[in-house]
C-alpha cells in the first residue's frame, strides 16, 4: 500500500472512518523531508562501485511459492 492508496480506502477495504483517520495520521507522522532522506542515506556511508560489484549475491535455491 502506498500513501496514494489512502484516497480509496473507504471504498476498497472494510474500514471504519476511525481506521481511515488513523492510517492518515500514521502516514503524516512518517513523512520525511528531502533533508531527512539525505541524512538517513548518509548513515549507510558510501561504497565505490567496484566494492559493490565485489559483494557476494544471493546464494542457494531460489524461493518458490507452492502451486495452488
Amino acid at each position: 500500500m502506498t500513501a496514494s492508496d489512502l484516497n480509496t480506502l473507504e471504498a476498497d477495504l472494510p474500514t471504519t472512518p476511525s481506521d481511515v483517520e488513523a492510517l492518515r495520521r500514521a502516514r503524516d507522522a512518517s513523512r520525511m523531508s528531502p533533508a531527512d532522506i539525505v541524512a538517513a542515506l548518509e548513515q549507510f556511508g558510501t561504497m565505490a562501485p567496484s566494492e559493490l560489484r565485489s559483494r557476494p549475491g544471493p546464494r542457494g535455491e531460489p524461493f518458490r511459492l507452492p502451486p495452488e
